[in-house]
């Protein structure tokens, strides 16, 4: 039976746009023009046109075209055609112009210079299709994270009325709503799947969405022991700091680097901990790379958020209600800033 977000993938349509590399335009506007102008946009010289130029868009190059004088201005026009990919016409016999078309351009497809007509148009299409699927993908994570915040505003809300202990109206409306949206999420983990092995570069995009569906189990799993008056379960600070560094370390930004082996346990609040920790993360990798690890102590674990950090004390909303549930839990949150992040975490009775 066809799911939402499958109808989607299936059906989400994004205009075809084809743009040609100045070598690409002699071995191939004519038939692409012919074959595809009436279903695409093909734009022979995106260079002159690039300031009008909107993706995502699939790029057609020739292997001169990326030895050529243009290849700077080609290498831009790659980025703003993104998620749409490159399709290379020749270098086929040739390993370096090979390397450089998968690691530099992200080519989807590679056709000899000698092919026929037929042969570009359909790696063009194939292109096509790749690049709706990457859009539809997007979009459906963008959903997820909207979802996400939406859980967000909802515990920030029933948790309003209480100092510390959840009512047990409370807690069977958390854990309702953060099972409810994980059963969601993994009845779709299948669809997801399945468009990571047509295009691995999506694999980062599948490990985001599991830590969401982790996460929220995480979230159902200690409503449940606050609503049965039970000890919260100790978790891995070196899984929690690990989850954080996966949604906060995708997209643009400096590189994260990961220093994890304490093998600790905490009673923290883990949603807390990974929230703090993901919008500390994202923040920081605008200024540059960023650094996280954790460490273990006699009765704490150190957390260390390396980088540029926001101010803990000018936290606001769903941020500052994660830094208020880990100080009431007995953590230790720093103030962030230049020097970074520090968060010293109670360690678990009886490691």
């Amino acid at each position: 039976m066809s799911t939402p977000l499958s109808t989607l993938l299936g059906e989400y349509a994004v205009p075809l746009k084809i743009w040609l590399g100045p070598g690409a335009r002699r071995m191939a506007a004519d038939t692409l023009i012919d074959t595809l102008g009436h279903l695409a946009e093909v734009h022979t010289d995106p260079i002159n046109d690039f300031s009008h130029l909107s993706g995502p868009a699939v790029l057609v190059v020739s292997a001169d075209d990326l030895g050529s004088p243009q290849r700077e201005n080609l290498r831009r026009l790659a980025e703003k055609a993104w998620p749409g990919r490159a399709v290379l016409i020749g270098g086929t016999s040739d390993r370096d112009v090979l390397m450089d078309a998968i690691n530099t351009w992200r080519a989807v497809r590679v056709v000899p210079a000698t092919a026929p007509g037929a042969e570009i148009v359909d790696a063009v299409r194939a292109a096509g299709e790749a690049m709706r699927k990457a859009v539809a993908l997007t979009i459906a994570i963008d959903d997820l994270d909207i979802e996400n915040t939406m859980l967000d505003s909802a515990i920030v809300q029933m948790e309003a009325s209480r100092e510390r202990a959840l009512s047990a109206a409370q807690v069977s409306a958390v854990s309702m709503v953060s099972q409810g949206l994980s059963d969601a999420v993994r009845r779709e983990q299948q669809v997801l799947e399945d468009l990571t092995n047509d295009d691995p570069s999506l694999a980062q995009a599948m490990r985001g969405v599991q830590t969401v569906a982790d996460l929220l189990g995480q979230v159902h799993a200690r409503s449940g022991e606050r609503a049965a008056g039970l000890a919260a379960t100790p978790e891995s600070v070196d899984a929690m700091v690990a989850a954080a560094v996966e949604l906060g370390g995708s997209g643009p930004g400096g590189a994260v680097s990961l220093d994890a082996g304490c093998q600790a346990l905490s009673t923290i609040d883990p949603y807390a901990l990974i929230h703090l920790l993901t919008h500390m993360i994202r923040s920081s990798r605008a200024s540059g790379e960023v650094t996280v690890r954790c460490s273990a102590e006699d009765d704490r674990v150190l957390v260390e958020v390396r980088g540029l950090c926001p101010s803990t004390d000018a936290a606001e909303g769903p941020v500052k209600r994660s830094v208020d549930v880990l100080r009431e839990e007995g953590a230790e949150v720093g103030e962030g800033g230049e020097n970074g992040l520090t968060v010293y975490l109670p360690r678990a009775e009886g490691e």
